[in-house]
C-alpha cells in the first residue's frame, strides 16, 4: 500500500474474534480503513459490532489476531503517547491528587522527568480554571470528564480516541461538553475516532460517519455534509438522522 503523506493512521486487514462458550465469537473480519491528519470521525453502529475493539487494538491495549495498525505508515504494536484512549469509565483520575496534578501527571517521561505542558490554557479551554485544586471526590461527573479530556491532551497525542466519553452524563451536560470538545480539537487540531450511539452527536460533531455492522464490516464510510453546520432543526439533519438509524436498526 502506497504511503499517502495526508495519511496519519491506516488499518489493514483487521481482525478480532473473542472466545465464547461453544467456539470464537469475531466481531472485526479483515477490516482496512485510513484516516487523515487532523480528521473528525465518527464510528456508529449496534451494540457488539467492535467499535471499541477497533479503539483499543488501535490504542494497542489489545492486539489482534491479524493485520496491523500504521501510524504514519510505521507498524505499531505497543502503547504510545501519540495514540491516547479515553473510555466511559468516570473513574480515570487518581483520587489522590487534585485536578492540576492529575493532569501534570501525564506529561512527566518515563524517566521521571516533566515535558513542557501549557496548564493554564488546558484549565481554561476545559472550563477548569475554578477547579484546579480540587480532587476528584469534589467534582461532578462532567468536570471529572473534563479533566481527564485536559489530562490527555497534556501529553500532546496526535490521534485522540474516544469510547463515548460523554455518554454516563445527563442531556445537557453532555451536549455542552461536545461542544466544548468540538472546540478544543479545533484548536489542537487532533486526528479524532468517537465512537458513539448517539446519531445527533455524529452529525454535530464528525467531518466523517463510519458505519459498522453487527459483523464488524464497514457498510457505510462518507463526508458528513453537515460538518460545522448541524442543526437538529433542519431538514436534511432529520433526513440523515433516519438513514443512520435505519442502517444501525438493521442488525
Amino acid at each position: 500500500m502506497n504511503h499517502n503523506p495526508d495519511c496519519i493512521l491506516s488499518i489493514r486487514g483487521i481482525s478480532k474474534s473473542y472466545p465464547s462458550i461453544s467456539s470464537s465469537h469475531t466481531v472485526l473480519s479483515n477490516l482496512s480503513i485510513n484516516f487523515k491528519k487532523g480528521e473528525f470521525t465518527v464510528l456508529l453502529g449496534p451494540s457488539g459490532c467492535g467499535k471499541s475493539t477497533l479503539l483499543k487494538i488501535i490504542s494497542s491495549m489489545i492486539l489482534p489476531d491479524s493485520g496491523e495498525i500504521y501510524i504514519s505508515n510505521i507498524p505499531v504494536h505497543t502503547p504510545d503517547r501519540k495514540r491516547i484512549l479515553m473510555l466511559q469509565d468516570d473513574n480515570q483520575l487518581f483520587p489522590w491528587l487534585t485536578v492540576k496534578k492529575n493532569i501534570l501527571f501525564a506529561v512527566h517521561t518515563s524517566q521521571g522527568e516533566r515535558r513542557s505542558c501549557n496548564l493554564e490554557n488546558l484549565l481554561t479551554l476545559t472550563g477548569l480554571e475554578k477547579y484546579a485544586d480540587y480532587y476528584p471526590h469534589q467534582l461532578s461527573g462532567g468536570m471529572k470528564k473534563r479533566t481527564a479530556l485536559a489530562r490527555a491532551l497534556a501529553g500532546n497525542p496526535e490521534i485522540l480516541l474516544l469510547d463515548e466519553p460523554f455518554a454516563s452524563l445527563d442531556e445537557g451536560i453532555r451536549r455542552t461538553l461536545q461542544q466544548s470538545f468540538i472546540n478544543i480539537w479545533k484548536e489542537y487540531q487532533l486526528t479524532v475516532l468517537l465512537v458513539t450511539h448517539d446519531i445527533r452527536e455524529a452529525l454535530i460533531s464528525g467531518q466523517r460517519i463510519v458505519v459498522m455492522n453487527a459483523h464488524g464490516t464497514i457498510i457505510c464510510d462518507e463526508r458528513n455534509p453537515l460538518s460545522g453546520t448541524a442543526h437538529p432543526q433542519e431538514e436534511e439533519f432529520f433526513t440523515l438522522y433516519k438513514k443512520y438509524y435505519k442502517l444501525i436498526s438493521n442488525f
